[in-house]
């Protein structure tokens, strides 16, 4: 074989890989960097001698740094982004995490593009000289490989072949369609190997299957319920052609997520620009129905109501495979159901050993420190979690974190001294609550102590929110907080948010923000006011003019949440104008059901604030008796248009455009109900006002005339 030869079949492996990240990308498919990264790990190893690991495997998402050789303190970053902001981003990265204390080289490798020109000093880009940083691409890698001997090309090849074809990899299958919301943890997911088993099991057995709590702690979360799912969605990849993840904590959210898998990015359905959700949600079960091989996670099934709109939904599936997590402990004939349990103490301890490897200070017996620390956890994957991140960013020892742990404790006993108990804050005017468990606040309240008060600001905003994602560009907007994207490094750094794996947005764990909130005992919190003022200034444009959508579908979920937080708290403005928008989006979407309890709300709230007979109750009641006709509820949108006209009137007058808009309304409904001769004298005095205050050739006339 000669070296043209050897040459030609590498740069084929290159472009393959090049052409199928390219691909991915598009489609925005996480595990393409996760095959890209250990890819390149090997190839890295072999044609430098280097000993890299993955360091996603230690330390999800870590910073900056993807592949490290720990001995020879040098990292590579694997990324097919090849832009100019994407090494802005590294650089700050790199000094925002202190990595020079970890690697003295650090290497951007560039996949899918040739290496952009390194970016020059600018005001807003300063660059990171400790460690060094450069950028290379895949051309650069086979210059090197040129220079190399025939047999160490040869061998070169054949591992790049033989990792290429090896089974596992879906380099060559069809394209994969994706959007798990994490990467796979790997190595990293410690303790659950017979679990898995089980439930690999279980789903080969059957169309569906439940991952729920044991019964011992029924309703308790951060057992890692969500992450086993997503892990087996991973290692079993292979299997499916497409991966589909869908939060359903409530009928709403179910339909609202699972009409957005009509999005391009995901399937990519004709509807996906249709206006009305059930018109989504039919095309997505259509293509469930007509395709094999699908994987369908619903995540946080944990009410009666969205257990029922789960089993209607997904009982006609028959092709693929649906994966539920849930707290609730019955499930029906037909919904196999698996207990996860708390890890084991064995799995707790190797878990944090591992996740703090090369990150914590070596003494002697740190075995035994580590076995108190999860004795003291109980087993919970996401305080352990929360714990491993701890002593990773601080480099401290388990003996350290423990003295640091019982002082959270005794905070927590001062807690008790004021009232309140082991699991529960009491809010006034609330109800009490479901228990939390205290092992899980005391490891939370150990990392919170050590954020500086603007990531503390920050978390506390953040509680108030939905646990779905947000947007760094819609955090940018949070003006109450000097640079609040700054301060996302902080708490990614300590496990109290999850990123995305683009890193685009980022979510807060239920759990926590459900912490956060039981903590500020306020009547009405000052982080509720300002998370409640951020998402009403972001929910902007009209609701019912698509070209707004964008911008308000990510948003809505946060406003609706954050809407009955405040209305609970009473808390009138801006609740009822985020209520009334949102609603008002959602029934511009055709979906009714969501709409009509915020419009109720809204209406409600803005009575006992302005009086029955305020204009804002009328355009309340306006939008409401529109939504009953819609859903043909005549009889009881009649009275509320005939109120809001009888508001209209006395506010600004019999003449007055409001007026128009009401008669237009009720004469609508009427003509609806075939009343002809009642519906026309009010259009023809609809008419008649328009063209009075507008002149002839208005369009609101034009409405009219239409009318």
């Amino acid at each position: 074989m000669t070296r043209e030869t050897v040459i030609s079949r590498i740069t084929e492996v290159f472009a393959k890989l090049e052409c199928y990240l390219r691909l991915k990308g598009r489609q925005n498919l996480n595990d393409a960097a996760v095959l890209a990264e250990d890819f390149c790990k090997e190839l890295l190893n072999r044609l430098y001698g280097h000993s890299l690991e993955n360091l996603n495997a230690l330390e999800p998402n870590a910073a900056a740094t993807d592949l490290i050789d720990i001995g020879q303190r040098l990292g590579f970053q694997i990324t097919a982004n090849a832009t100019t902001d994407k090494i802005r981003d590294v650089h700050r990265k790199a000094s925002a995490h202190d990595i020079a204390s970890r690697i003295d080289r650090l290497t951007i490798l560039f996949l899918a593009h040739k290496a952009p020109a390194e970016p020059r000093k600018s005001g807003n880009f300063t660059p990171c000289h400790s460690p060094s940083i450069v950028s290379r691409d895949l051309s650069g890698l086979i210059s090197d490989i040129r220079k190399k001997d025939l047999p160490e090309q040869i061998e070169l090849l054949e591992c790049l072949e033989d990792e290429w074809s090896r089974p596992g990899h879906s380099w060559n299958q069809e394209q994969r369609i994706s959007n798990l919301p994490f990467l796979s943890l790997r190595e990293g997911f410690i303790g659950r190997e017979e679990f898995m088993e089980d439930l690999a099991a279980a789903l080969r057995s059957g169309g569906s299957t439940v991952i729920k709590s044991v019964q011992a702690i029924h309703g308790m979360g951060g057992v890692g319920k969500t992450r086993s799912a997503i892990e087996y969605a991973w290692r079993h990849a292979h299997e499916f052609h497409a991966l589909l993840f869908v939060t359903a904590d409530a009928p709403d959210s179910l339909r609202r997520n699972l009409a957005a898998l009509c999005s391009p990015d995901i399937l990519n359905l004709p509807e996906h620009a249709a206006t009305e959700i059930d018109v989504q949600i039919s095309a997505v079960l259509k293509w469930l129905r007509e395709h094999r091989d699908w994987l369908l996670i619903l995540d946080n099934v944990d009410s009666p109501e969205a257990q029922s709109a789960v089993r209607e939904i997904i009982t006609p599936l028959v092709h693929g495979k649906c994966l539920i997590t849930s707290r609730l402990a019955a499930w029906p004939t037909g919904f196999p159901a698996l207990d996860l349990d708390v890890l084991s103490h064995e799995a707790s301890v190797q878990l944090l050993l591992t996740h703090t490897e090369g990150f914590r200070r070596i003494v002697p017996d740190e075995t035994a420190s580590a076995g108190e620390i999860a004795r003291l956890v109980d087993g919970l994957a996401l305080a352990l979690e929360q714990a491993a991140a701890f002593i990773r960013k601080n480099r401290c020892t388990f003996a350290a974190y423990l003295d640091l742990w019982h002082e959270a404790d005794a905070r927590l006993g001062d807690y008790q001294a004021r009232g309140v108990d082991d699991y529960r804050a009491e809010v006034p005017g609330q109800a009490p609550q479901d228990p939390l468990p205290r092992s899980l606040w005391v490891t939370f309240e150990t990392s919170f102590r050590l954020l500086t008060p603007e990531a503390r600001e920050l978390l506390h905003v953040l509680s108030w929110l939905a646990p779905a994602p947000m947007t760094i560009e819609h955090l940018d907007a949070l003006t109450a907080i000097p640079k609040p994207s700054d301060r996302l490094p902080e708490l990614d750094d300590l496990h109290l948010i999850r990123r995305t794996p683009d890193n685009g947005a980022f979510s807060v764990h239920r759990l926590i923000q459900e912490i956060l909130r039981r903590e500020q005992t306020d009547a009405q919190p000052p982080a509720l006011r300002v998370a409640l003022e951020w998402i009403d200034g972001l929910y902007l444009g009209d609701p019912q003019d698509v070209r707004t959508w964008n911008q308000l579908i990510p948003l809505t979920p946060h406003a609706v949440v954050l809407g009955h937080s405040a209305a609970e708290r009473e808390i009138p403005e801006p609740t009822a104008r985020l209520l009334h928008q949102a609603a008002v989006f959602l029934n511009a979407r055709a979906d009714h059901r969501s709409a009509e309890p915020l419009m109720r709300r809204a209406l409600a709230i803005d009575e006992a604030s302005y009086g029955p007979d305020h204009p804002k109750v009328a355009i309340r009641l306006n939008n409401l008796a529109t939504l009953l006709q819609a859903t043909n509820r005549l009889a009881e949108a009649e009275p509320l248009m005939r109120r809001a006209l009888a508001i209209d009137e006395a506010s600004y007058g019999p003449d007055h455009p409001e007026v128009a808009t009401d008669l237009n309304n009720l004469a609508t409904l009427l003509q609806s109900t075939n009343r002809l001769a009642e519906a026309e004298p009010l259009m023809r005095r609809a008419l008649a006002i328009d063209e009075a205050s507008y002149g002839p050739d208005h369009p609101e006339v034009a409405t009219d005339l239409n009318n």
